[in-house]
């Protein structure tokens, strides 16, 4: 089974293409920051256990040696101690506890309920609460009891270094992680629109080079001799080869096309005296006036071929100037109304009078037109009814040529875009078989589109251009 290969998006006209080096660059920025971050809430982790597991250690330390002063001096000094302590006016003085055997409570820890042994997590309150104090949030108490006899001593450590921590943590993170992620992503910016622009001088030369500017180069930045220069160097140098070549081509399609002429043109020179004096048997008559239009028709074919490949080839310079084409449609039918009626056939205009200029070389455009309408007078039998139109949707303007006569079939429609093809039908009707092919040709050069579609009968040949 075939594969289908994915649609590649073509930027349209005044469409900015999107930057595959500012994607590389914000994805880059991304990757930083989400690395960063992992690592700061990995370090900040890591202290913050340490911090933990130091005010247990600074709570169990107080209380051991409040324990001390109990056994070398007493209750009553230990009374004494924590009274004193407890009543300091220092905001930093830790809560203490000193339960004496019948339940006397000296110090100012809030202990609610019994007293404990070991490690106890307490809220403000001095409830104890069921949860570690890594991931306790608010204000908290490490507390570590220790059993005298019939007594208690507790101590405990604030965890507001804690909060402060998380706090300080979070404000650096903020400010640091933002500032590195808006500084990462100002320069990518700035880099990818320099790339940017730099791929769109070479857009801009490759399209001047496909609307036939076999001439146009890519200036490169000396200073920069990086990918991008290396590129701009290769696609100058095919540029100038494909000049090189078509140039060729040209002179010698020019050239074979002279040789071609002038035996043909030599030949009809001697013919049509003869024919003129009508002096030969009527049977020679009709064979020399059948050979000098055959020969008429040789000569068009030669002038078509080289047309058209002038056109495509680029040779021929597309003009870019502004062109109303509801006053070419109007030129057109005065020019060939005249052979339309000989032919017992009618031309006619639907116009939209809205619709804008578009950018192009009235000459080549006339002539596509003039091959559209001609085409379609031709091949059509008398009393074939032709409407030249002119609409527009939004920025896209359509020059339409439409007839009521046999029209083409769908899976031909293809095919007779192409040089020398021609029905079946129309072989014995005069013509080269390269009328849709140059008006294709100059449509392309346009940058436009082709459509042909049934008119229910007949053939509507439709030609899309984008609008000033």
């Amino acid at each position: 089974m075939t594969r289908r290969k994915r649609p590649i998006a073509v930027p349209r006209n005044g469409e900015v293409p999107r930057s595959s080096s500012l994607r590389n660059a914000l994805r880059l920025s991304f990757v930083f920051a989400l690395v960063a971050l992992i690592a700061g809430a990995a370090s900040y982790t890591i202290y913050e256990r340490k911090l933990d597991s130091l005010l247990w250690q600074e709570a169990q330390d107080h209380a051991l040696a409040l324990k001390e002063v109990l056994e070398r001096l007493g209750p009553d000094a230990l009374e004494r101690d924590i009274r004193a302590y407890a009543n300091a006016p220092h905001s930093d003085v830790q809560p203490v506890l000193y339960e004496a055997p019948g339940g006397k409570r000296v110090g100012n820890l809030p202990l609610q309920g019994l007293p404990f042994e070991g490690r106890r997590l307490l809220n403000a309150k001095g409830q104890v609460v069921e949860a570690q104090a890594f991931f306790a949030r608010g204000q908290y108490l490490h507390a570590f009891g220790i059993r005298i006899n019939s007594g208690w001593i507790l101590a405990a450590q604030d965890s507001r270094l804690l909060e402060l921590s998380r706090a300080v943590f979070l404000r650096v993170a903020e400010w640091s992680l933002g500032g590195a992620v808006l500084l990462i992503g100002a320069l990518a910016f700035i880099l990818g629109r320099r790339d940017g622009n730099r791929l769109k001088r070479i857009d801009d030369t490759l399209l001047r080079a496909a609307e036939g500017d076999l001439g146009a180069r890519i200036a490169p930045i000396e200073s920069q001799a990086d990918d991008v220069d290396w590129i701009s160097h290769r696609v100058n140098d095919m540029l100038a080869a494909l000049e090189a070549s078509v140039s060729e081509m040209s002179e010698i399609s020019s050239a074979l096309a002279h040789d071609l002429r002038r035996p043909l043109q030599r030949i009809r020179s001697r013919l049509e005296p003869h024919v003129l004096a009508q002096l030969l048997p009527s049977a020679a008559q009709e064979d020399l006036e059948g050979a000098l239009v055959q020969l008429d028709e040789l000569n068009k074919s030669f002038d078509a071929i080289l047309r058209l490949s002038r056109i495509e080839s680029g040779v021929s310079h597309v003009a870019r100037d502004p062109v109303d084409l509801r006053e070419l449609a109007i030129n057109t039918i005065e020019m060939l109304e005249p052979v339309a009626e000989d032919r017992a056939q009618s031309l006619s205009l639907w116009a939209d009078p809205t619709v804008t200029a578009i950018s192009g070389d009235e000459s080549m455009l006339r002539q596509a037109l003039i091959n559209l309408v001609e085409n379609a007078l031709q091949y059509g039998p008398s009393g074939t009814e032709v409407t030249i139109g002119v609409s527009q949707r939004d920025r896209a303007i359509t020059l339409s040529v439409c007839d009521n006569g046999p029209g083409i079939p769908a899976d031909k429609r293809d095919a007779v875009l192409k040089r020398f093809v021609r029905l079946d039908q129309t072989r014995s009707t005069g013509g080269t078989g390269l009328g849709l092919s140059i008006a294709a040709a100059i449509v392309r050069r346009h940058n436009g589109e082709i459509h042909l579609s049934d008119n229910a009968p007949g053939l509507c040949v439709s030609l899309v251009f984008k609008s000033i």
